[in-house]
């Protein structure tokens, strides 16, 4: 699953504001299989369940996440990502011939979203054709 992953498999994760249990601009360096297992191992794996997501975004609060998850935070992540030869990929592997312009993802507010390019991970909004992670809380958690 993570063999198309480049960059070392390094996860940079943190908020772009103060959030509760992160501080001001702190970025927390994860390896791929520790942010995982803190993601519950749950991922975004189609188009389906991407539109599923984006349509109960708008009831979402992404200033409720603290990063690294807190105590009773529990997250599932999806992504899209660039495999080799720069073909989209949903993490089922296959082809994801659908994916927004970031420009035009209006959600993608605070610490609810990462970016990666083929050189590794970044927060930076600027990554050109980047692809995102989308944090979510699962019907199964408690609160």
């Amino acid at each position: 699953m993570f063999s198309d992953i480049r960059g070392g498999g390094q996860v940079e994760m943190g908020p772009q504001q103060v959030v509760p249990g992160c501080g001001p601009k702190i970025y927390n360096r994860r390896s791929v299989p520790e942010f995982i297992t803190c993601a519950m191992g749950g991922s975004i794996a189609d188009e389906e369940e991407d539109n599923f997501v984006r349509g109960i975004t708008q009831y979402f609060d992404g200033s409720s996440i603290s990063c690294p998850h807190s105590k009773n935070g529990k997250y599932f992540v999806g992504r899209i990502f660039n495999s080799a030869g720069n073909v989209k990929s949903w993490v089922d592997g296959s082809t994801a011939n659908y994916i927004n312009p970031k420009s035009v993802i209006d959600w993608k507010l605070g610490p609810n979203y990462i970016y990666i390019d083929g050189n590794g991970w970044s927060t930076a909004p600027t990554v050109d054709d980047a692809c995102f992670y989308l944090c979510k809380e699962p019907a199964s958690s408690t609160p």
